[in-house]
């Protein structure tokens, strides 16, 4: 098993999916706003890509996956990951994508001022203690 993979519950499987449809709405809605030709996908806490169900014991899409998958597209994703091995790992898994930003550090060190349409998922994630400034949902 690969140690870079959080090893998650049910639940995370419930709130992927949740979060899956409504990134599917979000997209579809910004699709089709004529003005509107820049909406991104942001993920503060991205992680290595995919998870490991404690259930099933399987690989499963976390959300960077998930939400690459999703159409129609985000005109861009940034994915945000603290941990350098995960971070690697997502450039990996994105190697060739244009459309993709992978971006090592912590959440609350980006500039997020140049991301003006998009949809931002900051996920405590089973037990994790992560607290991101309020300054990073801030204009």
């Amino acid at each position: 098993m690969d140690e870079r993979l959080d090893v998650v519950s049910y639940w995370t499987g419930i709130k992927l999916r949740i979060v899956k449809e409504y990134a599917k709405a979000y997209a579809k809605i910004m699709s089709k706003q004529g003005p509107i030709r820049h909406y991104a996908y942001i993920d503060a806490i991205a992680g290595a890509g995919s998870l490991i169900s404690r259930k099933f014991r399987e690989e499963i899409d976390g959300s960077p996956l998930m939400a690459l998958k999703i159409e129609p597209r985000f005109s861009h994703y940034h994915l945000i990951e603290m941990n350098p091995q995960r971070a690697e790992r997502l450039r990996q898994l994105t190697e060739g994508r244009n459309d993709v930003t992978i971006y090592e550090g912590n959440c609350n060190s980006r500039n997020t001022k140049t991301w003006e349409y998009g949809t931002l998922f900051l996920d405590r994630m089973d037990g994790i203690n992560l607290e991101p400034r309020h300054t990073l949902l801030q204009d």
